[in-house]
């Protein structure tokens, strides 16, 4: 009888240590800050720097040459929260300084930003930490753009940001959100052609830094 409960017992501790184990592996990543010397995950919105960049390739739907790719590629600074949960927020971007890519044989205006805040929610993939975009208070995250080109003439492409990006803790303390091959191409609605284009999204698409003189060393995800 003793046997018994002696195996029983370790059943079940065995079970709670799997169980506890199970629970670690598949925990949500969160947002960390680095104050004092030391990490805490993040309990209340904290503001940072980010540094946006982008490179959009449109592959119009048709046959050649309409078909003819055309894009552009961008940097700007801006505004953004961390918060609990491992939500994020893009709050605001300055006039992003861009250049046509490809097909675009003249880039026609800036690029607008729409629905910002641009809301992002921290996701694991296996073991890797990945970052998609999701429905903020405004709609979902996008922008457009307008470009010349060759064969359809005036393009202006409306892309929402329907896809996800690989998260990397750097050696300086930030943290980078990248573009990669598991990142979901998306759409874009060409006016006035009213064709739909397949849209590649490439590179580091932004570097999340502490705001000076807030106290915040060093931010990671974890």
């Amino acid at each position: 009888m003793r046997s018994i409960k002696i195996t029983f017992v370790t059943l079940v501790a065995v079970f709670a240590l799997g169980a506890v184990t199970a629970s670690s592996a598949f925990a949500s990543p969160e947002w960390y800050v680095k104050k004092g010397g030391t990490y805490s995950k993040v309990k209340e919105a904290v503001k940072v720097k980010v540094n946006w960049g982008l490179e959009e390739i449109v592959t119009p739907e048709g046959g050649p040459p309409y078909n003819e790719k055309f894009g552009i590629k961008c940097k700007a600074v801006g505004t953004g929260e961390i918060k609990p949960g491992g939500i994020s927020d893009i709050t605001g971007i300055e006039a992003p300084a861009c250049e046509k890519v490809d097909g675009c044989t003249r880039l026609v205006g800036g690029v607008i930003p729409s629905a910002l805040p641009w809301q992002l929610e921290l996701y694991k993939e296996g073991t890797e930490i990945r970052s998609k975009f999701v429905k903020g208070p405004n709609g979902m995250a996008g922008f457009t753009f307008t470009c010349e080109t060759n064969f359809i003439g005036k393009a202006e492409c409306e892309t929402s940001l329907n896809t996800s990006t690989h998260m990397t803790n750097l050696v300086s303390g930030f943290v980078e959100a990248a573009f990669d091959a598991k990142s979901a191409k998306s759409s874009c609605s060409i006016h006035p052609s009213g064709r739909v284009g397949e849209v590649e999204f490439k590179g580091p698409l932004v570097t999340v830094e502490p705001v000076e003189k807030s106290g915040v060393e060093a931010i990671k995800v974890e």
